[in-house]
């Protein structure tokens, strides 16, 4: 078997460079966009909705989703689709679900 060489310990300066890294950690500051422009596939992945669906809700009459063309692209802000998608919202049973429903009891 060939002699390995041994490990070497940390240098002084390897030791610093961490040490460094260390005070500036909590230095370290990081900034994400909160409300960022997504492309129709990121904002696949963000709805679930597929980008073929979104494409059709680009152009649809009563409520079109808003988006921003640059550059032969579609961007939509994620804030604007979330109060988009907000209008589409439904809280409980529409009122032709309660209808067929005390019709249906009455007939039993």
């Amino acid at each position: 078997m060939a002699d390995q060489p041994a490990a070497q310990p940390p240098t002084t300066r390897n030791t610093s460079t961490l040490a460094a890294s260390a005070q500036n950690a909590d230095r370290l500051t990081l900034t994400v966009p909160l409300d960022p422009y997504l492309s129709l596939h990121a904002l696949s992945g963000y709805s679930g909705l597929s980008v073929r669906t979104l494409r059709g809700y680009l152009t649809g009459v009563a409520h079109p989703l808003p988006c921003y063309r640059v550059g032969g692209r579609v961007l939509v802000r994620r804030s604007e689709f979330d109060a988009w998608v907000r209008r589409y919202r439904c809280a409980g049973c529409s009122d032709i679900d309660r209808a067929v429903d005390e019709i249906l009891r009455d007939l039993t």
